[in-house]
């Protein structure tokens, strides 16, 4: 273990993203270590192209296992991790000097803001098939790190979303408390053109309760880009008051109100 910033990344195809990710973290990793776990095309070539260490990891349907055997790699004492769809936005504020056990990232994701823990002390390991998560869990405090995430190009990947399926069902069925894998299989299930889901994701949320990070979000988004399903009464007005500055959540309410015919709500929506 030396001193130093260590990125990681965990790889599949992703020959069209990984270069962006690559050079976006290159100002501030004193390595970079990419995991691939199974690429076709060409990936692991272009990210030793580009300065990481490359190293390969069996696919087992399991995220942390992945990541981990990444971070037993690091030789630094920090680790960022991240996604060959995220890219680092402004390198800069990395904090200087590093404290703490961790910091939380803010994610840009198609308008929509999160926070995930992604810069951590190097000891820290992971559990969970899916949507995996720190154990034990770090005191951290946020950052001004933003990752944006690029998503697929091309629209939804289909394959993406059949693979993590089974990974979704049986996190929830080991961890039936996770409310991010639910309302996360939810929206898998029904982006396949399932809806089933959605109302099982919807009964689990408490309305007097804040929301789970980015989340509950994207499921308020995802059901009410569906006006046919049935809904609760709460799930607009619970929209605005969690996320009022979220543009996709207050273009669809806006284009809700005024197929409605109340075109001044559906102002109130856009000015906001």
């Amino acid at each position: 273990m030396t001193s130093g910033l260590s990125v990681c990344l965990i790889v599949r195809d992703e020959a069209e993203r990984i270069r962006a990710a690559l050079d976006s973290v290159r100002p501030i990793a004193d390595e970079i270590i990419v995991v691939d776990t199974g690429s076709l095309d060409g990936t692991p070539g272009i990210a030793i192209a580009l300065g990481a260490r490359v190293e390969s990891f069996p696919w087992r349907d399991d995220f942390a296992a992945a990541r981990n055997f990444a971070f037993d790699l690091a030789r630094g004492d920090w680790i960022l991790s991240l996604d060959a769809d995220q890219i680092l936005e402004n390198p800069e504020a990395l904090p200087h000097p590093l404290t703490g056990e961790g910091y939380r990232l803010r994610i840009v994701d198609s308008g929509i803001e999160s926070w995930r823990v992604g810069l951590f002390r190097a000891h820290a390991r992971m559990i969970g098939k899916i949507h995996e998560y720190f154990d034990p869990p770090l005191r951290t405090i946020d950052c001004g790190i933003r990752l944006r995430h690029e998503g697929y190009s091309g629209g939804p990947n289909e394959s993406k979303h059949r693979r993590n399926i089974p990974l979704l069902v049986s996190e929830l069925a080991e961890r039936p408390d996770r409310l991010d894998v639910r309302i996360e299989l939810a929206r898998t299930l029904n982006a396949l053109g399932d809806d089933s889901a959605l109302d099982d994701a919807l009964a689990h949320i408490d309305p007097s309760s804040p929301p789970v990070a980015g989340y509950i979000a994207m499921l308020i988004e995802t059901i009410l880009m569906r006006p046919a399903l049935k809904r609760p009464e709460w799930v607009s007005f619970y929209a605005t008051r969690w996320f009022p500055t979220s543009p996709p959540i207050r273009w669809i309410l806006a284009r809700l109100a005024a197929d409605a015919g109340d075109f001044e709500l559906s102002r109130t929506h856009l000015q906001s």
